[in-house]
């Protein structure tokens, strides 16, 4: 499994384009950044799934896929922030708008859901999350 993982990365290595401008920039990293999100939602399959062997490489290599993929995002906005003097201005705005929405379609998603089943989703349903210990990653 990890060869398969190392020639999945490898080949998306190659794919990034061959140009003398910033191997960091936005374009360059996007393929990448897309990959290791898959790998993240992998990590945390692996945390669910615990018989067979095609989830348990993920579940140690986690921590090394959020550094990664933080450090290409943390790079690409210092980037946009260091060449765009307006950009701290909308920067909220716009990343609150794209997280807030579709979160708030899936949780109407998941309580029609729920209610569908006959369970009863009130606040304290959604407190239950909050009380239950954390896994941390780092």
């Amino acid at each position: 499994m990890d060869i398969f993982i190392l020639l999945l990365i490898s080949l998306f290595v190659y794919l990034i384009p061959k140009t003398d401008v910033d191997y960091l920039s936005n374009k360059s990293t996007k393929s990448l950044k897309g990959l290791l999100a898959l790998f993240i939602i992998f990590h945390h399959l692996s945390q669910k799934i615990t018989t067979g062997e095609n989830f348990s490489n993920f579940e140690y290599m986690g921590r090394y896929i959020v550094a990664l993929f933080f450090f290409l995002s943390g790079y690409g906005l210092y980037f946009q922030y260091s060449n765009n003097v307006n950009y701290k201005e909308n920067f909220l705005r716009k990343r609150l708008a794209r997280i807030f929405i579709p979160f708030t379609v899936f949780i109407v998603i998941y309580v029609f859901y729920r209610a569908t089943l006959g369970e009863v989703v009130n606040v304290d349903f959604f407190l239950i999350f909050l009380e239950r210990p954390q896994q941390y990653n780092l």
